[in-house]
């Protein structure tokens, strides 16, 4: 698994799946990190700020996040 037990739970659930339902696993695994947290974001109910939290994160702390989704 790519990504921790807490992130995956919380996308399973995004797609619609129970929390430990790991059918769709592979699909996830593939998705980019930026996917995932924009999904994570979302079952959170914060729908449309995926790119504007990563921009304040990246100004706070001065590191630079990848910002290729597939």
């Amino acid at each position: 698994m790519k990504y921790p037990e807490y992130i995956m739970r919380s996308v399973r659930q995004r797609f619609g799946l129970e929390p430990d339902d790991t059918s769709r696993d592979k699909d996830i695994d593939v998705m980019s990190p930026i996917e995932v947290f924009d999904e994570w974001l979302g079952w959170q109910g914060i729908i449309g700020y995926c790119g504007t939290i990563l921009s304040v994160v990246e100004d706070i702390f001065g590191v630079e996040i990848t910002r290729e989704m597939r």
